[in-house]
């Protein structure tokens, strides 16, 4: 399966299916490559990986850092740019993100930056990142105060999708990248239905509603904002663990809550909550805010990088299938959360 993506004045293409990170075809036009993943992934498919590089007559090395939210930290990026010098990578040369989105995240905003932007390649490996991240030219690392602060739109050169490194992947994992899939149903086509049955199938059904959005607006500064559905209070409680709690089960609390404040302000069609609620608790995800810190929690939302001052755009639900986006004090819209933590 083949998406095209036109963003930003590049156009390229996303490869989904099984198998595909050992298409050496696909990887035929670079000289040399450097490969960023981590340790959980390096150990169980980096071989295959460089074993389709060096069928494809590419001189490439490997970058491999201790996974979890701290790639996404100043110190490692700077690692990740001294292993792009060790690999001797060129402005012609390619970096690839082999990783889940954190992965992808940081080796991004590495390639965007290192000698002013080199060829990114995403080979993501986790469902939240084939079904997402890797697609839209979203980069960014962390800072102390904030998840994503700093980082720039850099769209890749290529998008190889292999499916079949999702049957390694650990449950929670699987589940986390549920809340993306479902997030994508209820901003857009209406459809809540995880389809784990069929995992190249969601995949690709996913990728293509963040591809349209990707394409209409590369910036995200108009409709693309609907995909942040649940991302703000997600992030503020991804942040207020101490990046304990995944990704993923911060958005789909984040999902549940900005539902209930919905209903709550009128702008939600009543039952919709509930919709999702029912979706996501059959995915395995978490739906209530529980035992937070509400300090942690207040001060990430007062820094969340959607805001613009004092006021941050929210996305709301009209109903399943129709997001709306509504500039509202950032301030409201914590105590509308907090209200709702147990």
């Amino acid at each position: 399966m083949r998406i095209s993506v036109n963003a930003d004045n590049r156009e390229y293409s996303v490869q989904i299916g099984p198998g595909m990170i050992k298409e050496e075809g696909l990887f035929t036009g670079f000289r040399r490559a450097a490969v960023v993943t981590d340790e959980t992934v390096a150990k169980l498919h980096l071989d295959t990986i460089m074993a389709t590089l060096e069928r494809a007559k590419v001189r490439a090395g490997s970058i491999i850092l201790s996974p979890g939210e701290e790639i996404k930290s100043r110190d490692r990026l700077f690692d990740i740019y001294s292993g792009l010098m060790d690999n001797l990578i060129g402005r012609s040369d390619a970096v690839i993100a082999f990783g889940g989105g954190t992965v992808g995240d940081a080796a991004g905003f590495a390639a965007a930056t290192y000698r002013r932007g080199v060829p990114l390649v995403h080979c993501p490996t986790t469902l939240l990142a084939q079904a997402d991240s890797s697609i839209g030219g979203k980069v960014a690392i962390d800072h102390p105060r904030g998840k994503n602060l700093i980082g720039t739109f850099y769209q890749p050169v290529l998008v190889v999708t292999d499916t079949a490194l999702l049957s390694t992947l650990p449950r929670e994992h699987l589940a986390s990248g549920m809340a993306e899939v479902i997030k994508c149903g209820a901003i857009s086509s209406g459809d809540l239905n995880s389809g784990e049955d069929d995992l190249t199938r969601t995949v690709y059904r996913t990728a293509m509603i963040k591809a349209g959005y990707v394409q209409t607006d590369p910036k995200d500064t108009g409709i693309r904002r609907e995909l942040n559905f649940g991302h703000t209070i997600g992030h503020a409680l991804e942040r207020a663990s101490g990046f304990e709690l995944l990704h993923g089960c911060g958005v789909s609390i984040g999902m549940v809550a900005m539902a209930k404040i919905g209903e709550s302000m009128g702008l939600t069609e009543p039952g919709t909550a509930e919709q999702l609620i029912s979706a996501l608790s059959a995915a395995g995800l978490p739906t209530e805010m529980e035992n937070i810190d509400k300090d942690a929690f207040r001060a990430a939302m007062l820094l969340d990088k959607k805001g613009d001052g004092e006021t941050v755009n929210a996305v709301f639900l009209k109903k399943i299938g129709q997001a709306a986006v509504i500039a509202m004090p950032i301030g409201e819209l914590c105590d509308r959360a907090l209200s709702l933590a147990r």
